[in-house]
């Protein structure tokens, strides 16, 4: 059990929670003006702290800063700032370890999506000369337009914290909604093709149009409800990142079940048509990594992946 996990929701008093931390470890500072490597002074009868501090360790650490004052029963009244640094230039002195490297690979895929989107566009403007411009192929279309936005988001957030350390924290929400309208406009195309729509029939039954309709609603009300239950319930001094709380793991849950709807769809296609089956061996192999992944990322990162508690 570490330190923090000692004091942080326990029911120790104020008394117990300072006891745990070593002093001999530097880890209290006094924030008071007769205490000089504070940086603290009076003015008008407010004690006003100025100072920095360096962290060493052997590794990368999670580190967490309370503050306390048990000889009140009048609380602490208190406004702060704090600017943390990492050691590294532009791309590095920003961000926390877990966090570094997000801005580089945001900027990659944003080059690479936008590279897609031209060779899409050009793919489309041949099909439709040729008549063959199907919904599908518009729908995966529409989800790399968004996906690219998505990251332009996330670029002009990273790109801006990498220069002040606070970015523009509104883009976060709505890059993830972008995001997550475009996963699952892609859903969309690869369960329809894995029904055969556009590829071997050109409709659905009316049987199966409930189910996807059933399925879709279900996937996107849970995708919406979980990430409102992560808004309100969240925790960033308890919780690591979204996918090591229930939202997450339920999300990951909600992955593995639509993988095995769309396995269970692919099937039931190459039996009535098996004339596709190479096809469809081939589909389903390559859009099973993309189902697998998020899943496989999870569990590798909450078991495999050291903690920096």
């Amino acid at each position: 059990v570490t330190q923090w996990d000692a004091v942080y929701r326990s029911n120790l008093t104020c008394s117990q929670r300072e006891n745990v931390l070593d002093p001999r470890n530097n880890q209290i500072i006094v924030l008071s003006p007769d205490f000089h490597f504070s940086g603290c002074v009076v003015r008008e009868s407010t004690i006003s702290c100025d100072s920095s501090r360096r962290f060493k360790s052997s590794r990368e650490r999670w580190w967490y800063i309370a503050v306390s004052k048990c000889n009140t029963i009048n609380g602490l009244h208190l406004k702060y700032r704090l600017h943390m640094l990492n050691p590294g230039g532009l791309w590095a002195k920003e961000f926390s370890a877990d966090e570094q490297g997000i801005l580089e690979t945001d900027i990659f895929f944003l080059f690479a999506y936008a590279f897609l989107l031209v060779w899409v566009c050009v793919r489309a403007s041949i099909l439709y000369h040729m008549g063959k411009l199907h919904m599908t192929y518009k729908l995966f279309a529409t989800a790399i337009v968004i996906q690219l936005t998505s990251l332009m988001f996330f670029c002009i957030h990273y790109g801006i914290y990498a220069n002040n350390g606070v970015g523009v924290p509104v883009l976060i929400p709505i890059g993830r909604t972008f995001g997550t309208l475009s996963e699952i406009l892609f859903l969309n195309v690869l369960l329809l093709l894995a029904k055969g729509w556009t590829v071997v029939r050109g409709r659905l039954s009316e049987q199966s149009q409930f189910r996807f309709a059933l399925l879709m609603v279900f996937y996107t009300v849970t995708y919406v409800v979980m990430f409102i239950w992560e808004a309100k319930t969240f925790d960033p001094a308890h919780v690591l990142y979204f996918y090591d709380s229930p939202a997450g793991y339920c999300l990951v849950a909600l992955s593995f079940i639509t993988f095995c709807w769309f396995v269970y769809a692919v099937i039931v296609t190459v039996k009535k048509y098996p004339d596709k089956r190479r096809f469809y061996a081939q589909f389903c192999v390559v859009f099973s990594v993309w189902f697998l992944a998020r899943p496989t990322v999870v569990l590798l990162s909450n078991s495999v992946l050291e903690d920096w508690s």
